[in-house]
């Protein structure tokens, strides 16, 4: 069995909303819609739709977006989501498929991790990889969720603020970075930092924040926010980096992040936000479930081929 992967065009959008809508209870977009979202997606530096097929037959999509990240040395990370097959195709041998190929393209891009948004794509062959983390969702379109929404934390800390981070902040960015637990304190250059920072604010819809206490910053997360083809075109969230300095941990400072993260995901309309947590921080694990993420799907570290050595005989006179 065979498949072809590759990115989806605009001329496939049709065949691709009719398989949404028929193997999902998802209402089916209309191409003037879906078009704009498609185009959209693709402004994003490595944001792809892709298509599955068999016998030049359309069988699944999915996406697959790479992202920049200024913690971990620099090295971005993917996440695949939105993963729509066939109901009638045997599914098992499409799925790793899509995750041979997913796999692949990380390491092109030298990503340090492949996040599953869903437990669909947890294969057992995924064993060969070192398992990274939990992967956290809100699910913002759940009965549940609209139920807690006017009960989310409202922080009483009247000195904490929080902004857009600007390039004047990364000194103190990098230096939550620095933390243990983040990569053992290993971060870029301020020169790097600046470089990359100014090719990630060339996305779209991707921004670091700071959190501010009596005008010190004393956490920060990132937040991009991306198109989507998928749950009536609303959009999908991803944070990441989440840091809070040691000595302001467990004064509401994460919660207060979360939450304006939480409330400006909802005000966007965005149907789920998600991040992974490493696997190492099983405090911020229960952080999390205290707010209301569901732990679904997880991450895995993505390390390059190791690379044959050969050596060379000298030939025989």
């Amino acid at each position: 069995m065979s498949f072809i992967i590759k990115e989806a065009t605009l001329e496939d959008l049709p065949t691709i909303l009719t398989l949404i809508s028929q193997s999902t209870n998802e209402r089916r977009l209309s191409i003037e819609t879906a078009v704009p979202l498609l185009k959209q997606m693709k402004s994003y530096p490595d944001y792809k739709l892709f298509i599955i097929t068999e016998e030049k037959r359309i069988i699944g999509t999915f996406s697959l977006l790479i992202m920049d990240n200024l913690a971990h040395q620099g090295t971005p990370s993917g996440i695949i989501d939105n993963l729509v097959l066939d109901v009638k195709r045997n599914q098992q041998g499409i799925r790793q498929a899509v995750m041979d190929f997913a796999i692949q393209h990380c390491r092109d891009r030298k990503c340090y991790k492949l996040t599953l948004s869903n437990d669909e794509l947890i294969t057992e062959e995924l064993s060969d990889f070192e398992h990274h983390g939990k992967c956290f969702v809100v699910d913002f379109e759940s009965k549940a969720r609209k139920d807690r929404k006017n009960t989310l934390f409202i922080s009483i800390i009247t000195s904490l603020k929080i902004r857009e981070a600007t390039e004047e902040d990364l000194p103190e960015i990098l230096n939550l970075y620095a933390q243990p637990d983040m990569d053992d304190g290993n971060i870029l250059s301020p020169q790097q930092a600046i470089d990359l920072y100014k090719k990630m604010r060339s996305y779209p819809n991707y921004k670091i924040f700071v959190s501010l206490s009596e005008g010190a910053v004393v956490g920060t997360f990132a937040l991009l926010i991306a198109p989507d083809l998928i749950h009536d075109g609303k959009c999908l969230a991803i944070i990441e980096d989440v840091m809070v300095s040691p000595k302001t941990q467990g004064k509401g400072i994460g919660k207060f992040m979360m939450n304006f993260a939480m409330h400006t995901c909802d005000d966007l309309g965005c149907y789920k936000m998600a991040l992974s947590s490493n696997l190492k921080r099983e405090t911020a694990h229960n952080f999390y479930k205290s707010l209301g993420f569901d732990q679904i799907g997880a991450s895995f570290l993505i390390k390059p081929r190791p690379e044959l050595k050969v050596e060379s005989v000298p030939a025989k006179m």
